[in-house]
Parts: structure tokens; sequence; C-alpha cells
């Protein structure tokens, strides 16, 4: 009988466009069940650089100083790329934004060091992996620009709020009502650029904004690839907010904390796995061990 807590050793079955990934070293001793592929984001994504501070094993070692991550380990560009990928494969895991999670069958969040991925243990810290979400901007975008001031009033407000902390941890002081069709400025675009995991929420948000001022015509342009694309977009010094989700890096940019968000440990829906260690999780990335995965009758008898 296995025990719970190996490392998944992850079977190769995905057929998706761009990837082809490798397995973990020694796949000959994985069986079915095991978790022997790693997705990863990209070097430039926020989320990338969070998880990769995070992960911090019981000897003080971090993912992040790894000079080069284990050959199992396939490197995907957006949030909707790991989802895809971890729901084509019964062996895979991978990592998002806690808020990307809701919606997709084909995957399922897992317990990090028996703690589950929730908003609630998100607040009393007993769930470890989280990071901000943050709006970057140059000089007082936020203030001198209309519509971005008030697309700041209505984040802020009643009904921000309760989109935030829908699915993330929003502000805690006192909320007031944006007030319908309250925008009365002549400025009507607005670009809001950068990280793929902020998106989901941004979008959101938008949509509401838009909703409640129904009677003015928007332009928000909404994307990007990354947290590194958020924060080079905001330096130019365009009127552009950037989206990121980690700590800024650019001392130059000033900084709006939009909200706290967990990084859910993801697998494939249909696999067993239920738990995980932040030491498994850096053993796999960073060493290619695999982690062992008890299948539904061994999962039954213990």
């Amino acid at each position: 009988m296995k025990k719970f807590g190996k490392l998944l050793a992850i079977a190769l079955c995905l057929g998706v466009g761009t990837f082809a990934l490798a397995s973990c070293d020694p796949a000959s001793q994985a069986d079915s069940n095991d978790i022997t592929v790693a997705i990863a984001r990209p070097t430039s994504s926020g989320t990338r650089g969070a998880f990769d501070e995070l992960i911090v094993n019981s000897e003080g070692e971090a993912l992040k100083d790894v000079a080069q991550l284990a050959s199992c380990v396939q490197e995907s560009g957006e949030t909707g790329t790991v989802i895809t990928a971890v729901s084509g494969n019964a062996n895979a895991l991978g990592y998002i934004s806690l808020g990307s999670v809701a919606g997709n069958s084909g995957i399922k969040a897992i317990q990090v060091n028996g703690v589950d991925a929730t908003v609630a243990n998100i607040q009393n810290g007993s769930y470890k992996l989280s990071r901000p979400f943050n709006l970057v901007y140059m000089g007082d975008l936020l203030t001198s620009n209309e519509l971005a001031a008030d697309f700041v009033k209505f984040i802020e407000s009643t009904q921000g709020q309760a989109i935030i902390n829908s699915e993330w941890i929003g502000q805690e002081s006192d909320t007031e009502e944006y007030v319908a069709d309250s925008y009365t400025g002549t400025t009507t675009s607005l670009t809001l650029w950068g990280s793929t995991s902020v998106t989901p929420l941004m979008n959101q948000l938008v949509a509401a904004y838009e909703e409640l001022n129904d009677s003015t015509t928007f332009d928000f342009t909404v994307g990007g690839g990354g947290s590194g694309e958020g924060e080079t977009e905001a330096l130019k010094g365009q009127g552009a907010i950037g989206m990121i989700s980690r700590a800024c890096e650019e001392e130059s940019l000033n900084v709006y904390k939009l909200a706290d968000d967990g990084i859910a440990v993801i697998v494939n829906a249909a696999c067993p796995l239920t738990n995980v260690t932040i030491d498994q999780l850096y053993d796999l990335y960073a060493n290619g061990t695999f982690i062992a995965v008890p299948g539904p009758e061994e999962e039954s008898a213990e």
C-alpha cells in the first residue's frame, strides 16, 4: 500500500498543441495514478514568481533559487493553458490563481500541507500559498485620469468589493454603494494590461462598472501575457495601468493593492490525490521526484 504523501508521477497522455511534456525521473518507478509532469508558468509570470518564492522546503531551500528546474517541468504561457494541460492529463500537476479554479470542471484544487485553498484559510493564515494582486502606474494616474479615478471608486464600493470577495480577498474597510450613471467625465478609454491571473477579476469589475454606467460607451482594454508585461506597459507612461500578481519590482511605479489571492495547486479532476506538502512540491519541481498517488482501492482501504 502506498503512503498518501509521496510525490506524484505523471503518465503522459496529453495531446494539446504545443505541449510536449517530459516525464520526471525515474518514470519507471511510477504507477499509473502518479504525478510525473509538473506544469509551471514562464518566468515573466507573477504567479510563477510568487509560487517560486513561496515554495520553500523544510531545509529552507526556495524554488526561486533553483538554477534549473527538473526536466519534467513544462512551462505554460497562460492560466488557461495550465488548466488545459492539467485537465487533459490525469497525471499532471500545476498551479493557478485560486480565483481561476471555479467553473473549470476538468481540474480540482487540492490541499497544501493539509489545508484547503479557500479565502477563509488565506485570511486566517493557515493556507500558505497566497500573494497580492496589484495595479501599477506612473505618477498620479489613478487620480488625474477621470476614468481611472472613478473606476477605483467603483472598485472600493460595496458592489466592487462584493465581486472581489466572491473569490478573492478585498479591502476590510467600510464601503459605500456606487451610484449608477454617476460618471460624468470625458475620458472613456482605459488600458489595464499584464497578469493573466488578475485578468478574470478585472473583466468582472469592468463588466459591472460598464453596466452601472450604461449611458456611457467605454473602451476598456484588458489583457496581457504576464506581470512583466504589466510593469513594462505602465513604465511607458502612456496612461496604461499594469496588472501584476506579485510585489512590484519597479521602484518608479506606484502601487494600488487590488486584492489578495491564493495560488491553488491543481490536478486533473479524476486524480485521486487530495493533498500535497510544500516539500513534495519543491522536490517535484526542483528534483523531478514524482508524487505517488494511491489508487481508489488503496485510498478506500486506508
